[in-house]
């Protein structure tokens, strides 16, 4: 069984891509690479800001429920 996995391997590794060496193919490599990174920066910045949002939605809900409909919240004089 161990020679079959070895064969899988090397056949495995002899369909990888392989990579062209002119420096136009490197050019298109890191461009390729350049927009694939800003594209997730910006994912990122996305996701972050909706999560922002969605917790402050929480927090909002959250003081209302405290508040009891009231316009402030009623201050605590001792521990529970």
């Amino acid at each position: 069984m161990k020679t079959k996995t070895t064969k899988q391997a090397r056949k495995r590794q002899s369909k990888a891509p392989t990579r062209a060496g002119s420096g136009a193919a490197d050019a298109a490599y890191r461009s390729i690479a350049e927009i694939l990174r800003a594209a997730r920066a910006t994912a990122y910045r996305a996701v972050n800001e909706v999560m922002v949002q969605a917790y402050w939605e929480i927090g909002r809900v959250i003081v209302e429920h405290e508040q009891k409909g009231k316009k402030r919240a009623a201050l605590r004089r001792g521990v529970d």
